[in-house]
This record gives C-alpha cells, sequence and structure tokens, in this order.
C-alpha cells in the first residue's frame, strides 16, 4: 500500500510556474480574500468583480489588479507564451496607471515582470522600466525589486539593480551583494543554494564596505550578518577581526537573519561535538535551529539543513535530550522540506530487520529519493526490486545499471554480488538473484568499486586474483589490493595479504610481513582472528621451540575454538617423544574441553574425556574405577566410542561397569551403528542368554551382515567363530553356538576377515591353510598370514609363523627365522594387536 507524504511547495522560480505568476497570484489572491489561490474559479470570479468595481471608481488598486488579470493570461486556464505576451502589453498600461497614480507596489510588481518574464515580452517591459520604477515623489523606489532579487536565484541583471539598490541604501542590498562575493569554505552546501550555486561574476565594488558599514550602523541585521561573513571567509583578517566578526555574527543571529542563525548554531554544535574547555552551547543551538525552522522567511534549504541538524542533535542526545522518536519527527520533516539526503536515510532503512519506520514508508521515501537522483538511493531501490520487495527484477537491474553509471559504488557492489552468487543479502534484503552467476561480470563491478575506494570490494577483487576467479589468476595484484584494503584496517584484508605473504606456491612471499599481518589479526576476537591463529599453529608446527605454536594454540582456545586443543592434545598423546611437561600441557588442555561452561559441543567432550583415559593409561596411572567414570560421561555425552567401550564393558567384566549397564550401553552403540557393537550385540542374540538376551538366530546374523557390510572384519570373524564350533565365547559370555558347524564357511569367513586387517581372523585363517580345513592346504600361504598378523603384534602369529618355519616338512623352513619369532614372542610381542574390542576364545579348528 503506497503511503501519502505531503509534497513539497513548488520552488520560487521553478520550471513549472512563472514567478512573476506564482507572486501576482498570491498577492491579488490575499487582496481579494481567495483562501486558496489554485481555486481558479474562484479566484477569477473574485478578481474580475474586484476590477470591474475598482476601475471604475478610478482607484489605483483596480489598474493593479487588471494588470495582474492580464499578467496571467487573463481569461485563459493555461496560457502559453503567446498568451502571456499579449497579456503583458496590456498589463503594462494598467501599472503605468497605479504608478500615476502613488500604487508603489505597482512599480515592484513590474520590475518582477520585467526579470522574470518571458523572454519574447522581456524587451518590451524592458522598455518601459525606466520610467514605472520611479516613484510618485519622483524618487527612485527599488525595494520591491530588491525583495524579489533576494528571494531568487542571482542573475547578472539582478546583480546590477542590486548594486543601484545598495547605492540608494536600500535595505538588504549591500548585504545581499556582500554575500555575493562568495562565502564558500564557510557555509556548507546544504545550508544554502548560494553556497554551491554557479553565481554571477560580481563587478569591482569598492564602495561595498561603505554601503555594509552604513547599514550595519542603521542596525540592519541582515549586512550584520554578511559583513560578518565577509570577514570570516578573508584569509588575511586578523584574529582580532575575526573575534569581531564571531560577536558581529551572534548579534545577527539574536536579530532574526536566517543565515547568520544557521551558521552561528553550526558552530556551537561542533564546538559540543569537539568537547574540550570551549565546550560550546548545544542547546543554544537547538533554540536558534527551531527558530529557524519555524521562520517564514528561511528557504526550504534552510528549513531542510535545520531541521537534519535538529535530527541529529535528538538522535545524539546534543543538546537535549535523546530522543528517538523526535529524532525521526526531524528527518521526516528534512526529508518533506525536499532533502533528498533525509529521503535517502529514511529510504535506507527498509533494508533493516527492524527499522524505525514501517517498511512500506521507507519504500515510498526511497522511490523519492531515487527519483531526485540519489545514486545510492537508485541501487538500493534497484536490488529490493531485483529480489522482488517491489517492483520488478528486470527495472531493478537497469536502475542498478543505471546507479553505477552515475558513479554509486553501492550499486557496483551490489552488482558484483548478484552476479557472484545466486543468494544474495544485503542487511533484511534477501533473496535470489534472477541473474546468472557470472564471476567474470562480478570481477569487473568489484574492480570498478576498488577503483574508486571500496574497501570491500577491494577484498573481494583480491580474491578473485588470488583465486583466478572470473579473472586471470595474479597473486602480486590480489597482493596489492589487499595491503591498499589492508591500509585502510580492513581485517579480512590483512588476512588475506598474511596468507599470501606465508604461501610459498603463491610466488610472492614475504613471511616477516605476512607473519606480522596474521598477528594482528590474530589478537582479534572474530572469525578472521581463529583463522590467522590457525595459519600461525600451522607455520610453527615444526618448530623445534613449540613456544609460539603453544602461543597461538593459546589464543585460538581463548577465541572458542576448542577443537585446537583437541588436536594438539591428540598431537602430544601421539608423540613418543613427547616429555612430562609436553604430557600435562596435553592434560591441561583437555580439562579446558570437559570443564563446566567450556562451550565445546558434546562430541567433543566426549572426544576429551576418552583421551583424558588414555592419557592416564599412557603414564601408567590406570584406574578402573576413574576411567570407568569417565568413559561413562563420554558415552551419555554422545561419544561413539565412549559408548562402544561401555558395551564392550559387558564382556570385559574388570572395567568396573555393572553388566546391565553395560549390555544397555551395548544396544545403545550398536543401534548407533557401531559395527563393533553389532557383532558383539549379533553374537549375543544368537548364542541366547537367559535373563539377559533372548535368542533371536536370524536377528544376531542380520546383526553380523549388517556390520560385515560395514567393512567390519571383526564381524565375519565372529560368523567363522560360530561355524567353526559350538562352544563359543566372547570375552566373560560363553555359550553355544546355534549355527550349523560348516568349516567351508568358517575358512571363508577368516579369509574375507583377514583380508579386511582383522589381525586375529589373519591367524585363523593361517590356522585353516596350515591344516587344510575348510580349505586347500597351503604352507607358503600360511606363513604370510602368520607373518602379517606377527608384524601387527600377534603373539600366536609369531608362534604359527615360527612353527612353520622350523618345521623341516613345511617346504618352506628357514630356522634361523623360526628362532627369532620364537624369541620375539616369549619377549612378549612387541606392538600390541590392534584393534579395542574383545578377543574370542580360539575355536579348536580340526
Amino acid at each position: 500500500m503506497a503511503v501519502d507524504i505531503s509534497q513539497q511547495d513548488a520552488q520560487a522560480g521553478s520550471d513549472e510556474v512563472p514567478l512573476v505568476i506564482k507572486m501576482t497570484r498570491a498577492r491579488s489572491a490575499a487582496r481579494l480574500k481567495v483562501d486558496d489561490p489554485t481555486d481558479m474559479q474562484a479566484y477569477r470570479l473574485a478578481r474580475g468583480m474586484a476590477c470591474a468595481a475598482a476601475v471604475k471608481a478610478g482607484a489605483p488598486e483596480g489598474y493593479v489588479a487588471l494588470a495582474d488579470w492580464y499578467a496571467l493570461g487573463g481569461d485563459s486556464a493555461a496560457p502559453d507564451d503567446a498568451v502571456l505576451a499579449q497579456g503583458y502589453e496590456l498589463a503594462r498600461k494598467f501599472y503605468a496607471e497605479a504608478v500615476a497614480d502613488g500604487d508603489t507596489q505597482g512599480t515592484s510588481l513590474f520590475g518582477m515582470a520585467r526579470l522574470w518574464g518571458p523572454v519574447r515580452v522581456d524587451g518590451a517591459l524592458a522598455n518601459y522600466f525606466d520610467v514605472v520604477h520611479v516613484g510618485a515623489d519622483g524618487e527612485e523606489d527599488l525595494s520591491g525589486l530588491a525583495g524579489a532579487i533576494m528571494a531568487n536565484a542571482p542573475t547578472a541583471e539582478g546583480v546590477a539593480w542590486m548594486t543601484r539598490a545598495a547605492a540608494g541604501a536600500t535595505p538588504g542590498a549591500a548585504a545581499w551583494l556582500a554575500d555575493l562575493a562568495g562565502y564558500r569554505g564557510l557555509v556548507p552546501p546544504g545550508m544554502d543554494a548560494r553556497a554551491s550555486a554557479m553565481l554571477p561574476d560580481l563587478p569591482d565594488l569598492p564602495e561595498l564596505d561603505t554601503w555594509l558599514q552604513r547599514a550595519i550602523a542603521g542596525a540592519e541585521v541582515a549586512a550584520m550578518g554578511a559583513g560578518a561573513r565577509r570577514v570570516l571567509v578573508d584569509p588575511l583578517a586578523t584574529e582580532a577581526r575575526r573575534g569581531e566578526a564571531r560577536a558581529l555574527l551572534g548579534r545577527a543571529a539574536d536579530g532574526g537573519d536566517v543565515l547568520s542563525m544557521l551558521l552561528v548554531a553550526d558552530g556551537l554544535l561542533r564546538a559540543a561535538r569537539a568537547g574540550g574547555a570551549g565546550g560550546g552551547d548545544p542547546a543554544r543551538a537547538v533554540a536558534l535551529l527551531e527558530h529557524v525552522v519555524a521562520m517564514q522567511g528561511a528557504t526550504p534549504l534552510n528549513h531542510e539543513w535545520a531541521a537534519t541538524r535538529l535530527m541529529e542533535c535528538c538522535r545524539d542526545g546534543v543538546g537535549v535530550p535523546a530522543d528517538a522518536a523526535r529524532a525521526m519527527h526531524w528527518r521526516r520533516e528534512a526529508a518533506r522540506l525536499g532533502g533528498v539526503g533525509a529521503m535517502a536515510a529514511l529510504g535506507a532503512t527498509c533494508m533493516d530487520d527492524n527499522g524505525p519506520i514501517p517498511r512500506d514508508e521507507a519504500l515510498e521515501w526511497l522511490h523519492r529519493a531515487a527519483d531526485a537522483g540519489d545514486a545510492d538511493s537508485m541501487a538500493r531501490l534497484g536490488l529490493c526490486q531485483v529480489v522482488g520487495l517491489t517492483g520488478d527484477a528486470r527495472q531493478g537491474e537497469a536502475l542498478l545499471q543505471q546507479a553505477a553509471g552515475a558513479g554509486s559504488v553501492l550499486a557496483m557492489v551490489m552488482l558484483g554480488d548478484l552476479y557472484a552468487t545466486k543468494d544474495v543479502a544485503s542487511g533484511a534484503v534477501r533473496g535470489e538473484s534472477p541473474l546468472a552467476v557470472d564471476m567474470g561480470q562480478a570481477d569487473h563491478y568489484y574492480a570498478m568499486a576498488a577503483d574508486r575506494g571500496d574497501v570491500g570490494a577491494m577484498v573481494r577483487h583480491a580474491r578473485c586474483l588470488r583465486d583466478g576467479t572470473g579473472v586471470a589468476r595474479d597473486p602480486a595484484a590480489a597482493l596489492g589490493w589487499y595491503r591498499a584494503a589492508a591500509a585502510q584496517g580492513d581485517i579480512e584484508a590483512m588476512l588475506g595479504a598474511g596468507q599470501l605473504c606465508c604461501d610459498p606456491a603463491a610466488g610472492v612471499t614475504d613471511p616477516a610481513e605476512g607473519v606480522r599481518l596474521l598477528q594482528h589479526v590474530a589478537w582479534g576476537t572474530d572469525a578472521h582472528a581463529r583463522v590467522a591463529a590457525h595459519a600461525l599453529i600451522a607455520l610453527h608446527a615444526h618448530d623445534a621451540n613449540p613456544a609460539e605454536r603453544h602461543r597461538w594454540e593459546d589464543q585460538a582456545i581463548a577465541l572458542g575454538d576448542l577443537q585446537v586443543a583437541l588436536d594438539a592434545a591428540r598431537r602430544i598423546f601421539d608423540d613418543p617423544a613427547a616429555d612430562a611437561t609436553m604430557r600435562a600441557r596435553g592434560v591441561d588442555l583437555l580439562d579446558r574441553v570437559t570443564a563446566d561452561g567450556s562451550g565445546a559441543t558434546p562430541a567433543q567432550q566426549g572426544e576429551a574425556f576418552n583421551l583424558q583415559v588414555a592419557y592416564c593409561a599412557q603414564g601408567h596411572g590406570a584406574d578402573p574405577a576413574r576411567e570407568a567414570a569417565s568413559r561413562l560421561r563420554a558415552a551419555e555425552l554422545g561419544n561413539a566410542d565412549a559408548m562402544a567401550w561401555m558395551g564392550e564393558a559387558y564382556f570385559i567384566r574388570d572395567r568396573g561397569v555393572v553388566p546391565d549397564e553395560a549390555l544397555e550401553w551395548l544396544r545403545r552403540s550398536a543401534a548407533a551403528k557401531n559395527p563393533i557393537s553389532m557383532a558383539n550385540l549379533g553374537f549375543c542374540e544368537i548364542i541366547g542368554m537367559a535373563g539377559q538376551v533372548s535368542r533371536d538366530i536370524r536377528g544376531g546374523l542380520m546383526l553380523l551382515d549388517e556390520a560385515a557390510k560395514l567393512d567390519s572384519g571383526y564381524a565375519k570373524r565372529l560368523v567363522g567363530d560360530l561355524h567353526a564350533t559350538k562352544n563359543v565365547a566372547i570375552g566373560a559370555v560363553r555359550g553355544t553356538s546355534q549355527l550349523a558347524v560348516d568349516l567351508d564357511l568358517a575358512a571363508a569367513a577368516y579369509a574375507t576377515a583377514a583380508a579386511r586387517g582383522d589381525v586375529v581372523a589373519m591367524v585363523r585363517h593361517a590356522d585353516c591353510l596350515r591344516a587344510g580345513t575348510g580349505c586347500e592346504a597351503d604352507m607358503a600361504a600360511a606363513l604370510q598370514w602368520y607373518q602379517k598378523a606377527a608384524d601387527a603384534g600377534d603373539v600366536e602369529g609369531m608362534l604359527g609363523a615360527g612353527r612353520i618355519c622350523c618345521d623341516p616338512a613345511s617346504g618352506v623352513a628357514d630356522r634361523d627365522r623360526g628362532i627369532a619369532l620364537f624369541t620375539q614372542a616369549a619377549r612378549g610381542g612387541g606392538r600390541q594387536c590392534a584393534g579395542r574390542h574383545a578377543r574370542t576364545d580360539r575355536p579348536a579348528l580340526q
């Protein structure tokens, strides 16, 4: 739904309504007591009656009214230049009659007609002006003409008449000329139109200071303000003169000179914001600004500037208590007065999730700012249209292109983003880009924005150059853009530059600069800091002195990255050269993860508890009760390894876990698809366990088969055991296999399990090959599988290989090798057999 926002009145001198028509219409309407001068029917009827009566009575006012009538085009509702030209010819006659009868306002109106009438009647009026500008007493009266000139944009013709007016002491003329001489640099462009307008050349006026002083002596407020400004813009003025000028400007402000009031308010606010001993007087500034807004004589631009400053005061609590609602009132007022900046600011709030004004209203202001030519507003409106928030997507794309062509860096960045990805987001404005992803186009716009100084675009362009995305890969150019953005304090740019400088493959290596930049970023508090800390950890991973690596590990952990703590603790655990100090660090890192309120995820805490147990075992400080407690906490946090360990405690009773509780964890671990737990539970279901596990041969086989499909050699080994013998066991759990003894199936299952890396199955597969049980006898193959198990540290594998090597009848005898294997077995085997699961008893194979 469209929001109704009152339109600003057309400014004086606009192309829509000629100034003289507006002035005469307003003047005559007031005289004729017509409330609305735009109500042409009432206006013309009243004027016609007044003209007839006044002229009949010979009153001067009648001539003025009749002249106005013709100047407006007579009875034509929409007069064109030809009608107006005829009207001016007749109006000239009646204005002259009015002047001759002593009506000085006729002179003023005729002067206005002379200056701003249509071009084709200008010459005719000029010929007559030298007569009608003279008052009834024979003296020149230019006050009305001066007022009309001051109300409008300066022209060379106006300068000439104002010079004559100033010489004749017409109020305001000298001040107008003095300001026209230039106050750029003193008056902000948004405060007064003449601060940035193209002004006509001012002729050399040596008498101007004399005229000004005369006006100031006569207490003319406008002259005080103009005189003060004339001194303040003079670079050669002494500080003493400047002090006098500032005092004079204050007097002019107190007297109601609009520009002086605005300048004084601006100075007070600047001083207040700067702080210090002077401090300014923001309350007085606010009072001056409110006075300007209420003044009839101020221009719309003056009103807008004052309203904008009032908005800032209310927003920031300067001179008045901070009041968001009041600030919004003044921003709306500035926008209503035609302030494009205020319109744009209001419109930009449509990009916020919880904007201060309704989105419909914000979009309406955005439309108005875009229509007024504000390029960034055009860009925002274009994006809103592209994502479907308002209007048409293609119109939005065209508007973005137009805004980019007008120099809007925001539009360039938005177009780059629209071409770079399908998912677009800018504040609360989110949607899918209708444009095809085209990184070449994206980088084109990023490069345009980067050239104009946009830091975010510099980083995006650098990323494209670094990766060769949409543009030829150029690490050196990428580093240049990263450095340019980093010089402006951009953290992502510092990170990118640091990474490039530390990457040997980039060809722009500068380790010193890279480390310096990464360290700067790493001491931050955001995601970039964590990335930088990771990079520094990697850079120092192989240092002989681990102090730097530890420093950046601690920083990453302080930034909330507890995975760094886990990785570091695991690295220390796996390092056989780690000394007591390093092990103590590992324990401390794990304590940080497991501490209450650490912020670690359940998975991270579970892994940390498991590692704590491993640290205790590694340090020969095993404590079954403590280990069970740690494993239980990890299992409760969902750690898969801990759940499996708790389930294995059903078979390994010295782990300090109650059997019923262990059985429950076995079921939970199997339900979580742990292949070892699935195989163990399937084993239990096949043998059946009274009061604990119901016999379910089919269900048990399905569990074993599913575990085997997960590449579990252990599951296939259990299948072999269940087919190899009737009496089976896993640790403390013993029973009778309900599967038929089938040595061929057993041998095949062992072969599969051995091929999948199950060390125990390697020994049993070798047993089958040596004895020819369920397969063809093959001593050489048996020796190979025994040796594989032996290489994994399995004692039975060493013994089996040793027996074959020492048996002359084996065909592969090697007595020295056999003796070495027996010796190794006698010493305990070396490495522990891989695998954490329980080992089934060895079945008797024939």
